[in-house]
């Protein structure tokens, strides 16, 4: 088998990547046969000369003499030799990819993933069309990963052409589908997802298509998407909408993520309930309307120990500072169930060295609660 790597007509090689260094190419036939020391030493040199160009900022012009290379009985050379020439034919500049797409049929399983995500690399896109096909088979699990840098490199509305041709049949395809639309960030991607998402989807697949909704959070569609998954029964689902972070979002979007905790607050199932706990103690949201309040007190008395402390903890989060009012009242509500009081008390206690200054009007609200009853009043006199 005889195949040129580089193109026969190419004579000058730009790459913008390196400052638009030229490197001029002059053609030299060598064969690479079984451990063919010459061809790999031949590999090694041009790359380290790409490499050593582009460090060579103040010289406009490098120039290194390049291998054209024949492959003769691949079938015979160890898989080791063969992933050793592919990983360097990936980093070749303007390279043929027709010994990749060859070496991505290999009956071997390791060189052919190895070029597989070699063809995903290559600068013009020559591999999408060769990772396309390998979605319908059984190299579809690696031709996807492959096709992520290839796609975000092209203009969006490209990218989501190719994407909307991907068969959706495989689960590993699909999520990768998914989470691929939100990254383009375009308005036509949001719509393929919202399409998407009107669609029966696997579990799985529906649970990535949550987490690439997360950067359309100031689209009311995209909440009503969110509030349906807070309310399915299974926890897989309602997890999917746990972890919103609400770091830059405007106040509308901070008043439906509070809302949307709040109906993931009051899930059936309590790993959901704990999750959402968890998450607000460690990331707060805004809560000026106090929509969480209500249903975070009824949780500082959960019948589960973990489940009440991380309600304590979510309360101490989000309402300490201007509304330790509030905090306050949530004591008072718990005076007559030690149990639970015990816990809350036990919890702010564990917080309040790490910054004394900012919980001060807490921890006094929480002081003037504890005084209205006979035993925690003579508690705190002893304290």
């Amino acid at each position: 088998m005889t195949k040129a790597l580089l193109p026969s007509n190419l004579s000058t090689v730009t790459c913008t990547a390196i400052d638009r260094i030229s490197l001029r190419l002059s053609w030299v036939n060598m064969p690479i046969g079984a451990g063919s020391a010459q061809a790999e030493r031949a590999l090694c040199f041009l790359c380290t000369r790409v490499s050593i160009a582009g460090r060579q900022r103040n010289k406009k012009y490098s120039r290194a003499r390049c291998w054209r290379l024949r492959v003769k009985g691949t079938q015979n050379r160890a898989t080791y030799e063969l992933l050793s020439t592919i990983s360097r034919l990936a980093v070749m500049p303007a390279i043929n990819p027709t010994l990749l797409i060859q070496f991505a049929s290999d009956e071997r399983q390791p060189v052919r993933e190895a070029a597989l995500r070699a063809l995903g690399g290559l600068d013009a896109g020559q591999g999408i069309p060769t990772l396309l096909g390998a979605l319908n088979d059984e190299r579809a699990r690696i031709a996807i990963y492959a096709l992520r840098n290839a796609l975000l490199s092209m203009p969006r509305e490209e990218a989501l052409n190719v994407l909307r041709t991907v068969p959706l049949t495989q689960v590993t395809v699909a999520k990768e589908v998914v989470r691929l639309m939100g990254d383009l960030s375009s308005e036509a991607a949001y719509r393929e997802l919202l399409a998407l998402e009107a669609r029966e989807l696997h579990r799985d697949v529906r649970v990535a298509l949550l987490r690439a909704l997360w950067p359309y959070v100031e689209q009311a569609e995209t909440w009503e998407v969110f509030t349906r998954a807070a309310q399915a029964p299974e926890a897989a689902l309602a997890r999917g909408v746990v972890h919103i972070a609400a770091d830059g979002m405007s106040p509308v979007a901070q008043r439906r993520l509070a809302g949307l905790t709040a109906t993931l607050l009051a899930h059936p199932e309590p790993e959901v309930r704990m999750a959402a706990l968890q998450w607000r103690s460690q990331h707060p949201v805004t809560d000026d309307e106090q929509v969480l309040f209500a249903r975070l007190l009824s949780l500082m008395n959960s019948p589960i120990p973990d489940e009440c402390a991380l309600a304590a903890r979510a309360v101490f989060a989000i309402y300490t500072g201007n509304n330790a009012a509030l905090v306050g009242s949530a004591v008072r509500d718990l005076l007559s169930k030690r149990r639970a009081l015990q816990i809350t008390i036990e919890n702010f206690a564990s917080t309040v060295f790490l910054n004394r200054r900012r919980l001060l009007p807490t921890t006094r609200a929480i002081l003037a609660a504890l005084a209205e009853d006979r035993l925690t009043r003579s508690r705190c006199v002893s304290g």
